[in-house]
């Protein structure tokens, strides 16, 4: 029985051009340049030098009983002066840090306010949480503040949740408007900053930073402020960073801080290396902004339709799955990884090109050289 619901599940995937497989990394093709990867930085290419007697590899228990090691405390202290709050809490991915965090602030007698584009893992947190939940179009004030004014006062408390910038599409959130509908309505702010950390702000803590150092926000209008270290920062692991109180609340009802192992120690401190790596050299992150600025004047210059708000995040639309996977199967041959994402990740078919510190200008002019060959498919 289950069997065969396995395989006619998987076949109608197919038929689809829906199904997916495992892509090995590193590409056991060398002659891959990687234009699909998160690792903006290159950071995650680095191998793992450990000190003798130093962290253990595994942490022995979850964070309230055996789990926390000094590393852990350590790299939350460091989380929070990056971010520039008074505290941090650190999970042991994005993922669980929104599972966790969403269905622990909000329940059914409250209102989530959500960009319609935001990330699985803050879709399944609310969702997790009971809360009512109304969906904004995408970056819409307007809209949201029409949401806000009809259903906010039917509820307890209410939250506007936003990623900072938009993983599929490469657009950042109007941070400062949100920051300013949250004030108005009594509404907590809660941003998934996963592709802001380690990139932008004068340290590279995050979009919030870079809209702080403009003078368009203050630090402490973003109630939540959560984030991943495994784009950027080169490792794995998500936080959450704001007040005292906010934090030892979630380290107290997040189901998925209290009920998972704690992090390995020896990767934690990786982690904090690479933060205090990112803040100091500030080198990589000028490259990398430097490669998006260069390649997204190529694409304008040669009319190639794409999206994108001078983040490290390109979306190249395309006009059905199988056009996607065509183009990203001939990008192969030439020698490129791009790959094709499809439903249900995003509504319409498209390539995801990411940019990289390590990306020559060379690799990316033959990018363009075959993009431009792929226009009519």
């Amino acid at each position: 029985m289950f069997e065969k619901f396995f395989e006619e599940k998987l076949t109608e995937l197919k038929n689809k051009n829906l199904y997916r497989s495992e892509n090995i990394y590193p590409c056991p093709n060398k002659n891959l340049i990687n234009f699909a990867s998160n690792d903006y930085l290159g950071l995650a290419s680095q191998k793992l030098i450990t000190e003798k007697n130093q962290d253990n590899y595994g942490s022995s228990g979850s964070r309230l009983l055996t789990g926390t090691h000094a590393i852990h405390q350590e790299l939350e202290k460091e989380i929070a002066n990056w971010k520039k709050t008074e505290s941090a809490i650190f999970f042991g991915s994005g993922y669980l840090a929104n599972v966790g965090a969403v269905p622990a602030l909000a329940n059914p007698h409250d209102v989530i306010f959500s960009d319609e584009l935001n990330h699985a893992c803050i879709l399944d947190g609310i969702k997790l949480s009971g809360a009512k939940k109304f969906f904004y179009k995408h970056k819409d004030l307007d809209h949201l503040q029409e949401l806000i004014k009809t259903h906010r006062s039917n509820y307890q408390k209410g939250f506007i949740v936003s990623d900072s910038i938009f993983s599929m599409d490469g657009d950042r959130a109007p941070i400062d408007g949100l920051s300013r509908i949250a004030k108005k309505y009594n509404l907590g702010l809660y941003l998934d900053e996963a592709h802001a950390t380690g990139i932008y702000g004068s340290t590279g803590a995050g979009l919030v930073e870079e809209f702080c150092d403009k003078k368009l926000l203050g630090n402490l209008d973003i109630m939540v402020q959560m984030g991943t270290f495994s784009k950027a920062v080169g490792v794995e692991g998500g936080y959450i960073a704001g007040s005292h109180l906010l934090i030892d609340f979630l380290k107290n009802t997040a189901r998925s801080f209290i009920f998972s192992t704690a992090p390995s120690p020896l990767i934690t401190r990786q982690i904090l290396k690479n933060i205090i790596s990112i803040k100091n050299n500030p080198g990589l992150r000028l490259q990398l902004q430097q490669n998006i600025n260069y390649f997204r004047e190529n694409l304008l210059q040669n009319q190639i339709n794409f999206t994108n708000e001078e983040t490290s995040i390109f979306a190249l639309p395309c006009k059905s799955n199988q056009s996607a996977l065509d183009k990203s199967s001939i990008l192969m041959q030439a020698g490129f990884l791009v790959l094709a994402v499809r439903y249900p990740t995003v509504s319409s078919p498209r390539l995801r090109v990411c940019l990289s510190a390590l990306h020559s200008k060379k690799n990316i002019d033959k990018l363009i050289e075959v993009l431009l060959g792929l226009e009519n498919l």
